[in-house]
């Protein structure tokens, strides 16, 4: 099993977050409206390319600049959000905030621990 921890800096400009691995990889992301975007660069066409993640649909956009691609990225979700209104359809919400998932009862335990503790 690998054992991947994540770093999260979080820079003013754009919101723009920058998730870095334990293997020192970097994953860009911005945020609008609670939905969450990767963004890539694309050399060969010189252009910063978003996709945003956690929803069904395909919502993506680019820009050439960083002002631009933030733009490009709440015009995507307005856009989804209006959609989504004029059809008469609940959009996808990109996250509830609530994950289920099983661990081993010392790490519940720890993890109850650290939560009450303030830790």
């Amino acid at each position: 099993m690998v054992c991947l921890t994540w770093y999260r800096i979080r820079f003013a400009t754009y919101c723009t977050e920058y998730w870095f691995t334990s293997w020192g990889e970097i994953m860009n992301t911005m945020s609008y409206k609670g939905y969450t975007a990767r963004i890539e660069f694309d050399e060969r066409d010189n252009i910063f390319v978003g996709r945003v993640l956690g929803a069904r649909s395909i919502i993506s956009f680019h820009g050439e600049t960083v002002a631009e691609l933030r733009c490009e990225f709440e015009t995507a979700i307005d856009d989804y959000l209006l959609d989504c209104t004029e059809q008469g359809i609940a959009p996808e919400k990109p996250a509830s905030g609530k994950i289920m998932l099983r661990v081993p009862p010392e790490v519940h335990g720890a993890a109850l621990v650290a939560t009450t503790g303030g830790g």
